[in-house]
């Protein structure tokens, strides 16, 4: 450039001159500070341009809570340092006793449904990318990077939605070794701050969210009344209406025994009503 043929030329009085006075007239250009409102009101659009809408709200709200904790962080609650509270409430491995007649870990069943293998296509992987919400991982990679790199690149965006099509059908249909199922069960630990205390939330990949929202859409009903109210997370709305139920039921069983429990003791105090009445009487 013409900077660099004049530093070669030496004359290097010129150019410290020229950026000296470059610097001033910037100074007279810089812009105002923005205020606390501005620089809110910028943060809330570029979330909500961003997809992250709940996000947004949230914080335009102030409900998003203490934020994240750092492991060097002093907890809000016992004093102690964050690092040592993860450890504490982190269980320790353990190796299921199977033998154990309690043990729920292997169940027998008498009779196992024929298993009907599961169709993915890249139509679906398309679908449930556009409604894909969330952060990274251990991958770094959320759901607006991956929605765009599995919509927006053309020929390269058919083709990696055909690998996890593929990828899904692996995972769902086969049988593959357990290092797979690891690799998409990892989870990025972060320290959340309770205001007072520290709680531990595993954020998953996204490739784990799109897989599973892929099964839940073929799937459909199916996996919701399977799961009842054991699992939400196979259906927001048949999840909570099972719960609904299962403490409708409760609260009606609870009513049927405390109305057993007080209808002898009614029945002798309207007798022993009656021998008053009777003795007063003569």
């Amino acid at each position: 450039s013409r900077r660099m043929d004049l530093w070669e030329e030496g004359k290097f009085a010129g150019l410290v001159d020229d950026t000296i006075a470059e610097g001033r007239a910037l100074e007279g250009r810089q812009a105002k500070p923005e205020s606390e409102v501005e620089r809110k009101a910028r943060q809330y659009n570029g979330t909500v341009l961003a997809g992250k809408v709940r996000q947004a709200v949230r914080r335009a709200t102030a409900r998003e809570g203490g934020g994240v904790l750092y492991p060097d962080d002093n907890c809000t609650k016992s004093g102690k340092p964050v690092i040592e509270v993860l450890r504490s409430k982190h269980p320790d491995t353990r190796i299921p006793d199977v033998t154990d007649p309690n043990c729920t870990a292997f169940e027998a069943y008498d009779r196992v449904p024929e298993v009907v293998p599961l169709d993915f296509t890249a139509g679906s992987v398309a679908y449930m990318a556009a409604h894909l919400r969330g952060s990274a991982g251990p991958l770094g990679l959320d759901a607006v990077q991956l929605c765009n790199m599995l919509l927006h690149f053309g020929v390269a965006s058919e083709e990696l939605r055909e690998e996890f099509a593929h990828l899904a059908d692996w995972l769902a249909n086969g049988s593959p070794p357990w290092a797979a199922y690891r690799a998409v069960m990892a989870n990025r630990l972060a320290a959340m701050d309770k205001c007072p205390g520290t709680r531990p939330v595993g954020i998953g990949e996204i490739l784990r969210r799109l897989l599973a929202k892929m099964v839940i859409r073929t799937t459909g009903d199916e996996a919701k009344v399977a799961c009842g109210n054991l699992q939400l997370c196979a259906g927001l709305d048949a999840g909570i209406e099972g719960a609904v139920h299962a403490v409708r039921m409760r609260r009606e069983k609870q009513q049927a025994e405390l109305q057993q429990e007080t209808t002898p003791a009614t029945q002798e105090q309207e007798e022993e009503r009656g021998r008053t009445r009777r003795m007063s009487e003569e």
